[in-house]
């Protein structure tokens, strides 16, 4: 449901041609009162999803049960939905291990596991700053 609401959001935000403004841009756009709620209850939707995602696949590690295609595709995706909206700028800061990682000589398996979760906790931390801006 909150991505249905995410996306309809999105398409209001074309109409007003905000979709690829940067972070700054946005926050200037929305001072009022109205303009600021309307800003804040986005991005709390896109958390809602990004933490209910990063649940799901933190339940998968941790029975071991792990589809990569589907992590992947999960992961993906939603840094698309945030890149589509100008909103969240993802660098990708773990494409490439971690210079600290302990899994870097790894097998592919531990390294897709490292990586999708420094994905993920890299993405929340952008999502918590934005919040933090709120």
């Amino acid at each position: 449901m909150a991505e249905n609401i995410i996306l309809a959001r999105i398409r209001q935000l074309e109409t007003m041609g905000l979709v690829n403004g940067q972070l700054e841009e946005w926050y200037a756009v929305f001072q009022t009162d109205e303009g600021n709620s309307f800003f804040a209850e986005l991005f709390r939707l896109f958390y809602e999803t990004a933490s209910r995602l990063m649940e799901k696949i933190e339940d998968m590690l941790n029975d071991n049960v792990v589809d990569f295609g589907v992590l992947l595709h999960v992961c993906y995706n939603l840094k698309d939905t945030f890149l589509s909206v100008g909103a969240v700028r993802v660098e990708s800061p773990c494409s490439e291990l971690c210079d600290s990682c302990q899994y870097r000589s790894a097998s592919w398996c531990v390294s897709a596991i490292h990586e999708i979760r420094c994905e993920y906790l890299h993405l929340k931390a952008y999502i918590d700053d934005i919040l933090q801006l709120l």
